[in-house]
């Protein structure tokens, strides 16, 4: 999100809105790492943080990149 708000000449809620993210498809796999998570989906990965008021998605539509983290 932080990478949107920087990038996009509108504000952060309407960046989101125009952002084209494909759509992710079945859930593959999934790995929790205390309150972190990743969702394997067949078309995308999301990436996920646990709030008080539950999971919540902060991160889709990254690209892989060969040995190292999503771009």
């Amino acid at each position: 999100m932080e990478e949107l708000g920087l990038s996009a000449a509108s504000p952060r809620a309407q960046a989101l809105r125009e952002e084209p993210l494909p759509v992710g498809g079945a859930v593959r796999r999934t790995d929790v790492y205390g309150s972190q998570a990743r969702a394997v989906l067949s078309a995308d990965t999301l990436f996920l943080s646990h709030f008080t008021s539950g999971w919540k998605v902060v991160a889709a539509g990254c690209e892989p990149r060969s040995q190292e983290p999503y771009q």
